[in-house]
């Protein structure tokens, strides 16, 4: 006969104070997977309009650390409570009983939702927070699943990493200033990562296994953070051994530009990283011409860029942070030089 009893897992780094209160929240399905980019859209609105019909999960500050030079953008590394029991018998060792919060992030470019206390969390007050601003975007996980995962093993949290601006909206300012301790909630990772609109089966890890060159394009803070967990993600650095990756990020200058430090690591990996500053762009040229006139105004045009031997059509492109006009422009153009369309992937938010 089969015996299982519950045990707890080691200590939680995450650890919730009185500070905030928390209200029990059904779990709602659309929260457990968003599968399109309607479904993150879906999520957003219901965060803003019904906070209370979503999971929330609380969530500590442990380290705020500059990610750029001149510090204006910042990585916050996460403590994110998600503690599960195991059960353990005679014939059952150590089986997880619970979905942990982590398992659902599964590849780059996916997403939360996250709240936060309308007043000064930096101040160290213990009185309760009597109301939770919810942030009016989705924030994308800046570290790779395997760093997630690697770090969280053996803890009762998750600890993952969100890269945010302190010249950025309000919300992202106000995180951007959160120190050590402060708390705030997060909602299930969301989001199919980098996937094709046109394609369903079209994602990042089919193109890594067809072994299609990568095209990587980042805008401003929102685009590198996905990227930059796809970057530190092991099978696109086990991919970039062998076949083409070329990253295209455009920043407003050199001291503003996010992980300038792990450039070279990236390299060293066989990344090509072309940054693109609009502080150096011809006069009144935006994030949109800079990108066109460096990816087909070059030498040997997109066919030097995509570094193909099969050609443009045997390239798979990544973009996250245009908006979603400026994106559909740039695919377009793609698409008539040779790129298929269901090989344009975009991180949805």
């Amino acid at each position: 006969m089969l015996l299982a009893i519950a045990r707890p897992t080691p200590r939680s780094v995450a650890r919730r104070p009185a500070a905030i209160k928390r209200t029990p929240t059904p779990r709602s399905s659309l929260v457990c997977r968003a599968d399109t980019a309607r479904g993150l859209t879906q999520l957003l609105e219901q965060a803003q309009t019904t906070p209370e019909n979503l999971t929330w999960t609380p969530a500590t500050v442990v380290e705020n650390r500059e990610a750029s030079a001149d510090g204006s953008v910042r990585t916050l590394l996460l403590s994110v409570e998600d503690r599960v029991n195991f059960l353990e018998g005679r014939k059952v060792r150590h089986v997880q009983q619970d979905r942990r919060w982590i398992d659902d992030y599964r590849v780059p470019g996916q997403f939360v939702a996250a709240r936060y206390c309308s007043h000064d969390q930096g101040s160290g007050s213990t009185d309760e927070c009597s109301e939770m601003v919810v942030a009016r975007r989705l924030l994308s996980l800046a570290s790779s699943p395997y760093e997630a995962r690697r770090d969280s093993a053996l803890l009762d949290a998750s600890l993952v990493e969100l890269l945010v601006s302190r010249t950025g909206d309000d919300d992202e300012r106000l995180l951007a200033e959160l120190g050590p301790g402060s708390m705030i909630e997060v909602s299930r990772v969301a989001g199919e990562g980098f996937a094709s609109l046109f394609n369903s089966s079209n994602n990042l890890v089919s193109c890594l296994e067809a072994g299609h060159p990568l095209l990587v394009i980042a805008a401003g803070v929102r685009g590198i953070a996905p990227v930059r967990a796809a970057l530190s993600w092991t099978p696109v650095l086990a991919h970039a051994g062998s076949s083409r990756v070329n990253v295209f990020y455009i920043a407003d200058s050199q001291t503003s530009a996010a992980y300038l430090v792990e450039w070279d690591m990236w390299r060293e990996a066989g990344v090509v990283v072309n940054p693109l500053y609009l502080a150096d762009g011809s006069a009144g040229n935006g994030a949109e011409q800079l990108l066109e006139t460096a990816l087909l105004d070059g030498p040997g045009g997109l066919a030097a860029v995509l570094g193909s031997t099969r050609g443009a059509k045997d390239a798979a492109v990544l973009i996250s942070g245009l908006d979603g006009e400026a994106a559909a422009r740039l695919t377009r153009k793609l698409v008539a030089l040779g790129v298929s369309s269901e090989n344009v992937m975009v991180a949805e938010y």
